[in-house]
Order: structure tokens, then sequence, then C-alpha cells
């Protein structure tokens, strides 16, 4: 399945789950994918997992094109704890955590996605590799602001789409 179709059959999926007031747009989930293509991908991530429409889109792909993707996430919310695990056809390709914090701080991911705020934002860099691409999904001024902080002379480029 291609990434366009693939993000597009997520999308309408998660729309019809509960908590879906947040989920990601067909856009920016396509956009996850094209990533994970372009610059090769083998780690990933995210913070602010919520009801798993970005995780769902990712670790299908991965078992799709039999590209094995390492997947971190962080969620506190037990309402999204739950739908999680009703939710992501991989959730055992998971490892999960409460919070940023909890991680251990020899990781390195090739791609970080902040889809939620985490009071560890700050510690963020030393998750990151020389090359690590950080992806903020939805309006998230302060976490852009923090990120900005930390890599005041990185490239930041932002995406409004309908």
């Amino acid at each position: 399945m291609n990434i366009k179709k693939l993000a597009e059959n997520k999308y309408k999926y998660f729309c019809e789950r509960q908590g879906n007031d947040y989920i990601s747009s067909i856009y920016a989930l396509k956009s996850i994918l094209k990533l994970i293509v372009d610059y090769r991908v083998k780690s990933v991530l995210e913070l602010g997992i919520g009801i798993g429409s970005i995780s769902d889109t990712i670790l299908t792909f991965s078992k799709n094109n039999k590209n094995a993707i390492q997947y971190v996430g962080t969620e506190n919310n037990e309402f999204c704890l739950q739908e999680l695990k009703k939710n992501v056809e991989y959730y055992s390709e998971i490892e999960l955590y409460h919070s940023l914090s909890e991680i251990k701080t020899d990781y390195k991911f090739d791609l970080i996605i902040v889809d939620g705020s985490d009071d560890g934002l700050k510690s963020i860099e030393k998750f990151c590799k020389k090359n690590t691409l950080i992806f903020i999904e939805g309006f998230r001024g302060s976490q852009v602001d923090t990120i900005k902080n930390i890599f005041p002379n990185y490239i930041h480029v932002e995406i409004i789409s309908k």
C-alpha cells in the first residue's frame, strides 16, 4: 500500500475511534511516512502517543515494507493508554513510558515526533543523533519555542495544511 492510501485509511479509521479530537491530519501522516522513507528512519520517539494514530500508521507501514523500526513513545493519560491498546495493531511493538524522563538516556532516535506536552522536553537533546529529525505535529507553540531554544542554529520549517 502506498503512503497516500495508507495515510488516508488510517486517518479514516482513527476518525471513528473514541478520543479522536486531536488525531493527526492525513497530511501530517503522509509527511511523517515520507520522512521515514527519505531519511531511512530506523528509530522513532513519539512524545504524546495519544490514541495511536501516528504510531499505528508508522508501525503498519514498517510491517508492510519489512522495514523494522524501533518505536518508543510516551503517554500518561489513562484514557489514551486504554484506547492505544485497542487501536494499534502492532501495540506490542511499542516501548511505552509515562514520560521522557523514564527513557534510557543511551537511546538515540532518527525521528522524534512531538505530539503532546512532556515536562521533560528540555532534555530532548540527549535523545538526538547528529541528524535527528524533530517533527512537531499540530500547533504547539510552546514546544516549538522550547525546541528552537535548544537548537537555535538549526533549520526550522513550519507547514500549515488544510
